[in-house]
């Protein structure tokens, strides 16, 4: 039986909140790494970049998730997590 749409989309919501916790929990780790980070090519990381975005797919065939849709999701946060440990590593020299 398939459940009432109200609920689909209460359960919808309480995943987008474990979800926006996990990306500000992320966050508060890029803001780290950024206080460690000496230069922009540091930042820049493209080696780690390819790394997290094979991990990700890996991890999206793995959990049957859409791999071509995990992969731009990353891709995106990816930029803009760069984008922030860009001002962190400004702001501190």
């Amino acid at each position: 039986m398939t459940k009432p749409l109200a609920d689909i989309r209460l359960e919808i919501d309480e995943i987008d909140q474990q979800l926006v916790r996990l990306i500000a929990s992320r966050g508060e780790l890029v803001k780290e790494a950024g206080q460690v980070k000496k230069t922009a090519q540091e930042v820049e990381a493209p080696d780690r970049v390819a790394q997290v975005i094979d991990k990700v797919s890996r991890y999206a065939l793995e959990t049957g998730a859409d791999v071509r849709l995990v992969e731009t999701l990353y891709r995106q946060m990816i930029a803009g997590f760069i984008q922030l440990e860009h001002q962190v590593v400004k702001k501190r020299d």
